[in-house]
C-alpha cells in the first residue's frame, strides 16, 4: 500500500473519531451522508497543500485525489448508498437515458480554509427510471454497480463518449482560501433509486 494512502486512511480514521466526539445533534442528515468521501478529500487536502502550487502539481493532485476515491469505493461499494445524489441532467439515446447526477459539499476545516468538493456520477437508465427523476431533487442509490472513471465507458448518440476528468483550484481571498476538488465523473450501473 502506498505510504499516502497509509496515511490519509489514518487520518481518516482520526478524523471520524474526533467528529464522532464532537459531532452535535443539529446536523442534518445530508451533512453526516457525506462525511466518508468528504473526510477522505479534506485530510488528503491537509496534508498536500503544496498540490495546490501550480499546473503540474495540481494536475497530479487531481488524479491522486481521484485514484484514492476510486480505490475506496470499489473496497467498499456500500459508500455509493450514503451520497445524496442530486439529478442534474439526461441525453436520451433511443430507448435509453444517459443520466448525470452531482453531489457537493463545503467544509471549513479551520477559520480560513475551505474544501469545496464534488462529485459527478453517469449511469444508463430505462425509461421506469426516468420517469421519476425530477430536476434538481435528491436521490439515493438502493443498488448500484460501481465501475470507476467514466472516460471512455459510456457511448453518446453522435459517437463520442465522456471524458470528465477530476481538476482542483485554490481561490484566495481576504477572507478565506478555499480548495476546490472536483473528482470528476463516475460511471455506475444497474442503479436503482430511493428517495
Amino acid at each position: 500500500m502506498r505510504r499516502n494512502t497509509i496515511l490519509v486512511l489514518f487520518c481518516l480514521i482520526t478524523l471520524f473519531a474526533c467528529n464522532n466526539v464532537q459531532r452535535q445533534q443539529s446536523e442534518s442528515e445530508d451533512e453526516v451522508r457525506l462525511r466518508t468521501i468528504d473526510s477522505i478529500c479534506v485530510v488528503y487536502v491537509e496534508n498536500h497543500l503544496s498540490g495546490f502550487n501550480n499546473e503540474i502539481t495540481r494536475e497530479k493532485t487531481a488524479t491522486e485525489l481521484q485514484r484514492l476515491i476510486i480505490d475506496t469505493l470499489t473496497a467498499n461499494t456500500n459508500l455509493l448508498y450514503e451520497l445524496p445524489l442530486e439529478y442534474e441532467s439526461v441525453v436520451d439515446k433511443g430507448n435509453k437515458y444517459i443520466v448525470r447526477f452531482s453531489t457537493g459539499y463545503h467544509y471549513q476545516w479551520t477559520e480560513r480554509r475551505i474544501c469545496d468538493i464534488s462529485l459527478w456520477l453517469y449511469s444508463v437508465v430505462d425509461d421506469d427510471n426516468i420517469n421519476r427523476l425530477k430536476d434538481k431533487e435528491t436521490y439515493y442509490l438502493s443498488k448500484a454497480k460501481f465501475m470507476g472513471r467514466v472516460n471512455d465507458k459510456i457511448e453518446l448518440p453522435n459517437g463520442d463518449t465522456f471524458d470528465h476528468k477530476p481538476h482542483v483550484a485554490l481561490i484566495e481571498s481576504p477572507l478565506d482560501t478555499t480548495y476546490i476538488v472536483g473528482l470528476g465523473g463516475l460511471y455506475v450501473k444497474d442503479i436503482e433509486l430511493k428517495e
